[in-house]
């Protein structure tokens, strides 16, 4: 950092000269980062050494909820409060001790940090721990939802406001300053009052409360557009990379149909591994094969187009679907929740199935089986509400892959995938993986119809299985 900085942050106690019986023990990186938007220059500390000797295994890990589950909780009502900490970290006092192990020279002269560095390994777990304790009281009539230095109300406009008084209250108490607010006003419920919205920005993402809609927030798409102007045959691999990262952002949120960019998906398997092997490539240039390009801009254009969806409820599964395949065909049972009841199917593969999907690869006949089990059970001409939940329960695990991240690096699994998204994207269908010596529909994909009636007293406790399902998917690398 210029020396000019250096004297700024001595001014405003973020940093000091050391006295001289004080003794350095550890150094620590200091650079700039710019923000043009906010027409400032942030202040990043890299703590080199600290950092390599904490390991991650000595770390209390910050538990959030999913995206998913944070998108449910923006269901409870129709108003929300949004506001975000001032120089939170600086809001950190370091030891004296401590501070020894913050040193960086500059002009000839020894300095120290007074203040916790945001590239210190466990600042964020104790930032996210600072406002997790503030929001540590009840809160009648709506959620909150908080990530390091972000806070977010959302339920009844009496509730949120109400809830953001007490909080800014407690901020005050500790000293901590809020962006854009007269935190200190006689009249802060009023103040906060006008800050209650139903649209609202909040991690990326615009949520419309009144219509229950999400979409993505705009700096997010901005910089889709701006990124996308940069690609070309041979484009750098941070270009590539900053696309995928914006790019997969997106599609998650808009639940865009994975599966349908084949091409795509095979070059970021390709461009990812050879970052891996090789870290020196991201300074380099990447070839991007025609096919694939033309398939990443159409991808991007859907993204670009930025169609709010509904948000899903997080409720438990409306059907049950149990599946399994063999080299003779295909079984499931379908349990009805709310009705107690129960459907079977117990079908043959044709001659002709059996070359053309290659049924006595479990690997292909697994999914097939589910899509034709949807199709079955899940009625394409009665309206079904969006956002419906549906349970797929199967011992195959690149079924349980392809559903729940709709996309598969197999050509013919991705293909089904892509077939269940078309025909039950609007649904929330999400696939758990049991045993197979605990699958009711085992017998069934054998044409043995008579275990049918013995897999009924399984109801409970598939249901506590899918209920679990339907939290959150299991993380499956691409």
């Amino acid at each position: 950092m210029a020396p000019d900085d250096i004297r700024t942050m001595v001014r405003h106690g973020l940093a000091r000269k050391i006295d001289s019986d004080e003794v350095p023990l550890a150094s620590v990186d200091l650079f700039p980062h710019a923000e043009e938007s906010k027409r400032r220059r942030r202040r990043i500390g890299h703590t080199r050494a600290i950092n390599a000797a904490l390991g991650k295994d000595t770390l209390q890990r910050v538990s959030l909820p999913s995206r998913r589950a944070q998108l449910v909780q923006s269901l409870a009502g129709n108003w929300s409060i949004s506001l975000d900490f001032s120089a939170f970290f600086d809001a950190f006092q370091l030891s004296k001790e401590v501070q020894m192990l913050h040193c960086f020279r500059s002009e000839g002269e020894i300095f120290c940090l007074t203040r916790l560095p945001m590239g210190q390994r466990q600042s964020v777990e104790v930032a996210q721990g600072a406002t997790s304790l503030l929001l540590a009281f009840p809160t009648p009539g709506c959620v909150t939802q908080s990530y390091i230095d972000n806070v977010r109300f959302v339920g009844t406009r009496k509730a949120v406001v109400a809830a953001a008084c007490t909080f800014v209250k407690r901020c005050n108490s500790a000293n901590l300053r809020i962006n854009d607010i007269d935190q200190r006003s006689s009249d802060l419920a009023t103040i906060l009052n006008g800050l209650a919205k139903q649209e609202d920005a909040w991690l990326g993402l615009v949520h419309d409360l009144k219509h229950k809609r999400v979409r993505v927030g705009e700096k997010s798409i901005s910089k889709l557009a701006a990124v996308v102007k940069e690609l070309r045959g041979t484009t750098p691999a941070y270009t590539v990379a900053a696309f995928f990262g914006l790019l997969l952002f997106g599609s998650s949120v808009l639940r865009c149909n994975v599966a349908a960019h084949f091409p795509t998906m095979k070059f970021l398997r390709r461009f990812s591994k050879d970052l891996a092997e090789a870290p020196q490539r991201w300074k380099q240039v990447v070839t991007i094969p025609p096919g694939a390009l033309d398939d990443m801009l159409r991808w991007a254009s859907e993204v670009l187009a930025n169609v709010p969806v509904q948000i899903k409820p997080n409720d438990a599964p409306t059907l049950i679907i149990c599946v399994d395949a063999s080299a003779w065909g295909w079984g499931a049972i379908c349990f009805n929740v709310a009705e107690g009841s129960f459907h079977s199917a117990s079908v043959a593969w044709t001659a002709e199935e059996r070359i053309s999907i290659g049924t006595d690869d479990s690997v292909y006949a697994e999914p097939e089986a589910a899509y034709r089990a949807l199709c079955r059970f899940v009625n394409p001409v009665k309206a079904q509400v969006e956002g419906t939940v549906i349970s797929v329960l199967t011992d195959s695990v690149c079924t349980v892959a392809a559903i729940n991240t709709g996309y598969s690096p197999s050509f013919a699994v991705n293909r089904i995938a892509n077939r269940i998204h078309q025909a039950f994207g609007h649904l929330a269908i999400l696939a758990t993986h049991i045993p197979g010596v605990n699958n009711p529909s085992d017998g069934l994909s054998r044409g043995q119809v008579a275990e049918v009636q013995a897999a009924t007293g399984l109801l409970d406790s598939l249901r506590q299985l899918a209920g679990c399902a339907t939290q959150r998917p299991p993380n499956v690398n691409l």
